[in-house]
């Protein structure tokens, strides 16, 4: 909770590049104490979360992580990796389904690194936005 500690390239994604510059600009909106939508309010919170989280993915990938050290890896998000970008948007209150797919299309689409471009102009006019309304 003191924003001091993160990681990046914790995800295993079919497109790394994309994912880790959002979990990039996630990270920097975290360390400089953007405005999140949804954090878990406490550290029991977020080892609950995560918890809850990884028994999913046991069920959903039994045995996967059997052929890499899981301390390797944090979320495996192969086929729903555009989800998981847009739940990092989200938490920055930011436009998500950028590649205007959805779960049925995403794996038949090409997701532009274009698409992100702009996250730091984003982030700034959110974070300026946040300030004038609370200041």
């Amino acid at each position: 909770m003191n924003r001091d500690f993160a990681i990046n390239g914790a995800l295993f994604s079919t497109n790394n590049g994309y994912t880790f510059e959002v979990i990039a600009h996630w990270i920097s909106s975290y360390f400089r104490r953007d405005p999140f939508l949804r954090l878990p309010p406490s550290a029991e919170a977020a080892v609950d979360l995560a918890e809850e989280h990884n028994t999913w993915l046991r069920r959903r990938y039994p045995g996967m992580f059997g052929w890499v050290n899981e301390s390797y890896s944090g979320d495996f998000a192969f086929w729903n990796g555009p989800q998981a970008v847009d739940t990092l948007l989200e938490d920055m209150g930011l436009k998500s389904m950028r590649s205007g797919g959805n779960w049925f299309t995403w794996p038949f689409r090409v997701i532009d690194s274009k698409e992100i471009q702009f996250l730091t102009e984003e982030r700034e006019t959110r974070r300026k936005q946040c300030t004038a309304k609370n200041g």
